[in-house]
């Protein structure tokens, strides 16, 4: 029975962890999305 906790704990860590590789990637290309959007409307200035 312990064994079975212990995997359901490393289950949700695993779990945990896997969201926040997934959170932190989503912002990384968010963020460089915004960069390029500011780019462009910077370049567009130029116009």
């Amino acid at each position: 029975m312990v064994g079975n906790e212990d995997g359901n704990i490393a289950e949700e860590e695993r779990k945990s962890a896997l969201d926040c590789v997934i959170d932190a990637t989503l912002s990384h290309f968010t963020r460089l999305r915004l960069l390029d959007i500011k780019s462009i409307q910077v370049d567009a200035s130029y116009v």
